[in-house]
């Protein structure tokens, strides 16, 4: 604990300053609490992920065959919510075709051609590199700043590029779990007053192990034509899924993988609506998303 800090501060005064250093020690060892709890529950996790099988990512493995495998994880569905097999079958087909372009296949422009097929495209250049501070990730990945010349797909491939000749290509995904444990599917509504309150994955690992701490979220370089910003913008709720992958990193760390998705309620197609990584601890894995 801080102690000598929080005891000067109290020195100003008696009466009142007594009762911030009160204060401000429960505080503490609140924090030493929560924080105790936190190392707890992510060695909890890890140990948990540790234990599962794992297999390696095949370059030759089709996004259709990642999809079959997917296609038989656990599935939770929040009470009152329903979900037609056409659903979930296009929610599969899309996370897998989005792991394969973006894990398996080792080129830049073929996951660009992915994305757009789908119906995503290229965010705003100065949303990406200035609001989300990407221009950092195109420096620490190739050794310069964007030019003011360059869009973003050039610079897209220029980066994906680096990530696989710098230090951090530790970060990429070498294996994948081999069983339904490392794989988790859910349905339920994304609430306007809520906004980034997605169906939690649970499946068997159960949500501790999915959601320990810390989670790390990325800037994505790529949007749908409707985000949930936009549909929560005109509706209370709308549709959402959560599909949770372990995979295990080229470090050997291993880390839930989870994509959050939503369904336009105008076209009833689901997008991709963030990344998110779970439980990391010395880095994270890479973004370009």
């Amino acid at each position: 604990m801080r102690r000598p800090v929080i005891i000067l501060i109290g020195a100003v005064a008696v009466g009142a300053g007594a009762l911030a250093v009160y204060r401000m020690r429960a505080t503490d060892e609140a924090s030493d609490a929560r924080r105790s709890a936190t190392q707890l529950l992510r060695a909890q996790a890890a140990e948990a992920l540790r234990v599962l099988p794992m297999r390696p990512l095949d370059p030759s493995e089709r996004a259709s065959e990642l999809a079959q495998t997917l296609a038989g994880a656990p599935t939770d569905i929040q009470a009152g919510f329903k979900v037609g097999d056409s659903d979930r079958q296009e929610v599969v087909r899309i996370v897998a075709g989005f792991v394969h372009a973006r894990f398996v296949q080792p080129d830049a422009r073929s996951y660009i051609a992915w994305r757009t097929s789908e119906g995503y495209r290229f965010r705003d250049r100065d949303d990406v590199l200035q609001a989300g501070g990407e221009a950092l990730t195109v420096e620490a990945l190739t050794g310069r700043l964007p030019r003011a010349d360059e869009d973003l797909g050039s610079l897209f491939c220029a980066a994906w590029e680096g990530l696989r000749t710098s230090g951090y290509d530790q970060g990429i995904p070498a294996k994948v779990a081999a069983d339904d444990r490392g794989w988790g599917v859910s349905f339920g509504w994304l609430a306007a007053n809520q906004p980034k309150s997605y169906p939690r994955a649970k499946g068997r690992l159960g949500a501790d192990v999915w959601y320990a701490p810390p989670s790390g979220g990325y800037v994505p370089w790529f949007e749908p034509p409707v985000t949930s910003r936009a549909l929560l913008s005109s509706h209370d709720r709308v549709r959402a899924a959560t599909v949770g992958i372990v995979f295990e990193y080229r470090d050997a760390t291993r880390y839930p993988f989870v994509v959050h998705l939503v369904q336009d309620p105008a076209t009833a197609r689901w997008w991709i609506d963030a990344v998110v990584v779970r439980g990391f601890g010395g880095h994270g894995p890479p973004g370009l998303y």
